[in-house]
């Protein structure tokens, strides 16, 4: 009756998993990586939205079992862009590996997303700390789906 009550766990977390995934998706738009150009504006909206995205970074990252980047990991990141953080790779065709892809990929876009805004925000610290642990975060993730 255990091993019944895990795999209805494991078959739920999945499906959570695939959930937040598509709904991530649904929520940028169908041409490239982000919406982030059409955020021209104030500041503290493009603030905003880069804490939403940040957000979304986390919830995924949990989701992976991945932790999140420490400063070293994050200061790293300051001369790659999002494509050189994200892993390239031959993907395994099973679900739980396809399910940890696509959060990857969902947290690789995030992060793309928030460093598009944070070139518009030219000097502010926070807002490239953000997209530098955002390409942390994507750099972990990929190795993740890499290695499923």
């Amino acid at each position: 009756m255990t091993a019944l009550r895990l795999g209805r766990a494991l078959g739920l977390g999945a499906w959570v998993a695939l959930m937040v995934a598509c709904a991530a998706r649904q929520a940028g738009p169908a041409t490239p990586r982000s919406n982030a150009s059409m955020l021209d504006g104030r500041p503290d909206e493009l603030h905003a939205r880069i804490t939403e995205l940040d957000r979304r970074i986390a919830a995924a990252r949990d989701q992976l079992g991945t932790a999140a980047p420490d400063a070293s990991a994050t200061a790293a990141m300051s001369e790659l862009d999002v494509d050189a953080a994200a892993l390239t790779c031959t993907r395994s065709a099973s679900e739980t590996c396809t399910d940890v892809c696509t959060l990857g990929d969902s947290i690789c876009d995030d992060a793309q997303s928030i460093c598009e805004i944070s070139a518009q925000l030219v000097g502010d610290a926070w807002a490239a700390e953000r997209c530098d642990g955002g390409k942390a975060s994507c750099k972990a993730a990929s190795e993740k789906c890499c290695a499923c």
